[in-house]
């Protein structure tokens, strides 16, 4: 078995590299790479760097945001030079410009819920502890708790990756918070994932919902 797509608390994930290193030794895993949001911060961590726990092979990666085609993406990039992308990562995504964008996502979605007459208790919304998590979560979560909202949000209360894909992240929709402003162009990500000598993949391609995902990819790789 192999898992090439797993996040820890280097981003939005909720287990330690030395957490996530011994349940894939437990599953008895080949091949994995520990692909954190925007960041390859947790291959300086010294469960990774001298890991002395994990059997199996380790490719370095990384899921880097990008915009294409007016939709906010996740790139995957694997056998990448760790220092290069940490380096590029700084311009869009240091501690003081991600904490700026959580409050400023935050503010936008509080706006939206208003707009669209959502109940919510802000006293009981839990504050994101770390820069990189995703501040919207647990606004989500909240508004699920009210009956009144359910109606309201209708198919969006499947899941959180639904209210995301469909409403944060869709242009269409009137949920829309605009996360491209803060994204880099997907030309700029992939040419950066080539110059530390790594490949690309389309992250999670079916989450999109497109209404051509072969298209989609081909257009993306020209």
């Amino acid at each position: 078995m192999i898992d090439l797509h797993m996040h820890t608390v280097y981003s939005d994930g909720d287990k330690t590299v030395e957490e996530v290193l011994r349940m894939c030794e437990e599953r008895e895993l080949k091949y994995i790479s520990i692909t954190d949001h925007d960041t390859c911060k947790q291959y300086e961590d010294g469960a990774l760097r001298d890991n002395k726990i994990f059997t199996g092979k380790i490719i370095i990666g990384t899921e880097l945001h990008a915009v294409f085609q007016n939709k906010s993406i996740e790139l995957l990039a694997y056998n990448v030079n760790t220092h290069i992308i940490n380096e590029w990562c700084e311009k869009y995504y240091s501690e003081d410009k991600l904490k700026y964008q959580q409050e400023i996502c935050r503010k936008r979605l509080f706006d939206i819920c208003d707009n669209h007459g959502l109940i919510y208790d802000k006293s009981k919304i839990k504050e994101p502890e770390k820069a990189s998590e995703y501040v919207e979560r647990s606004i989500y979560e909240e508004l699920l708790t009210h009956e009144e909202n359910r109606i309201v949000l209708g198919e969006f209360t499947k899941s959180f990756n639904v209210f995301f894909r469909k409403g944060l992240a869709n242009p269409e929709s009137s949920y829309f918070m605009n996360h491209i402003e803060f994204r880099p162009k997907y030309k700029e990500v992939i040419d950066i994932i080539h110059a530390a000598g790594g490949k690309v993949f389309l992250a999670h391609p079916f989450e999109y919902e497109l209404s051509d995902t072969i298209g989609f990819i081909n257009e993306l790789r020209q």
